[in-house]
């Protein structure tokens, strides 16, 4: 028995999807067209354990299952279905053992799962958060269990200012070959993140010893703040500033993992919300917010132009 992570043009793609299309589970043609189309974003996967060359079983892991946007969970493994003839044998275990393994590679440190079956995964190590109503309108569990995530968090420090800069830079000369003019040599400037490390403010991410992530998180926040039509108390909220993530790890899914960390590292500082400010003609930030939970509150203006004010409850 192997398990197998794949995506299109995988040796076993086409058999996956002549096995989804035939099998008797009512979600398996809907998978099965999914992945004709290729309806999968750059990071996500299906699993299929294989037996003798013969697919028997399969499940993806991908950024939403069922459950609305709103919530901001990620990532799922969903479409679980394993043949009648090699139930009992714990392969579902495995192939979701497979996909904490690759979520545990892309940063994350939960993996989630809607279902409504009871005393099955608790048994794979998941708990139960709660019952929670589906983009279908019914009513569904959901499951979390805690991996250990290969990227690793520090503050940074005056020595890490060289490679702060040229991630900085770099990250320039990618949105501006889209078009976004959001930075400059202006802002951020080295000036600005010394300012952090002396605040105690600024953390780096690292995947195998490279630099992939930085942010700062403080309470402190532009007057142009005021602006924003704030739903949630302002002595219960943190901000986040100068998020970026290294051109050369997007559309892995390592902005989503940051992301879910930064807000579980503010909510265990006592924190309930978090705030932030995205440039309009920045397509890419303003997807990874909304599609995190994150609402619009109003907007701010500074040097480069408009930006949206978000905000998240925790």
């Amino acid at each position: 028995m192997e398990i197998k992570l794949i995506k299109n043009g995988h040796p076993f793609w086409e058999k996956t999807i002549q096995y989804a299309m035939n099998c008797n589970w009512k979600a398996g043609p809907f998978l099965a067209k999914k992945m004709i189309d290729n309806d999968f974003r750059d990071w996500e996967r299906v699993i299929a354990a294989v037996e003798e060359e013969k697919i028997v079983a399969y499940c993806t892991i991908s950024e939403k299952d069922e459950l609305p946007e709103r919530y901001g969970y990620t990532p799922f493994v969903g479409f679980i279905f394993v043949d009648e003839g090699y139930r009992g044998k714990r392969i579902s275990e495995q192939m979701i053992d497979l996909a904490a393994e690759y979520a545990k590679e892309l940063g994350y440190s939960k993996l989630f799962i809607m279902s409504g079956e009871r005393g099955l995964y608790e048994k794979y190590g998941f708990e139960k958060i709660g019952d929670y109503k589906t983009v279908y309108g019914t009513i569904d569990q959901l499951f979390v269990k805690k991996i250990s995530p290969i990227i690793e968090y520090r503050p940074g420090t005056k020595q890490d200012l060289d490679d702060i800069y040229i991630l900085i830079q770099q990250a320039i000369a990618e949105m501006e070959k889209h078009g976004i003019f959001q930075w400059d040599d202006i802002y951020p400037g080295r000036e600005d993140f010394e300012k952090d490390i002396d605040n105690h403010t600024l953390y780096l991410a690292y995947k195998e010893n490279t630099l992939v992530a930085l942010y700062v998180i403080s309470g402190e926040c532009d007057d142009q703040y005021s602006n924003g039509q704030w739903k949630y108390d302002e002595k219960s909220a943190y901000i986040l500033h100068r998020f970026c993530v290294s051109p050369a790890f997007q559309n892995r899914g390592i902005g989503k993992a940051v992301l879910q960390h930064i807000e579980e590292q503010i909510k265990g500082m006592g924190y309930e919300s978090v705030r932030l400010d995205t440039f309009t003609e920045n397509p890419f930030s303003n997807k990874l917010y909304l599609h995190n939970g994150y609402e619009p509150r109003g907007y701010a203006n500074w040097r480069k132009g408009k930006f949206v004010l978000m905000e998240k409850k925790l």
